[in-house]
């Protein structure tokens, strides 16, 4: 194991993602509208867009040249954080830590 690092999705990992969807105890995971390749690359695409509006980051989780799985990072909390927040990170409900507390 070299460590975990993230990177972006590449569309080139739509069937690496469409596996990992598919596996055990992923279904309530996996977007009802992910069923092909060609879905999971229209997925990342999307991915990509949102991160080009700064909506949310969606990395692929990787050791090495292996990915192991994802994060996703929302902004949603961006314009109600304060630097230095007493409390902490905030999660949102989706169990991601926004971007403006991280």
């Amino acid at each position: 194991m070299t460590g975990f690092r993230l990177r972006e999705w590449e569309e080139s990992d739509a069937e690496v993602l469409l596996a990992a969807y598919a596996g055990a105890g992923m279904a309530t995971e996996r977007p009802a509208d992910v069923a092909t390749v060609e879905d999971a690359e229209r997925l990342i695409a999307g991915w990509a867009e949102d991160a080009v509006a700064d909506r949310a980051h969606t990395f692929a989780v990787v050791d090495g040249v292996d990915i192991l799985g994802q994060m996703r990072v929302t902004t949603q909390l961006r314009s109600t954080a304060s630097a230095g927040s007493p409390t902490g990170p905030s999660r949102s409900t989706a169990g991601e830590v926004s971007a403006a507390q991280a």
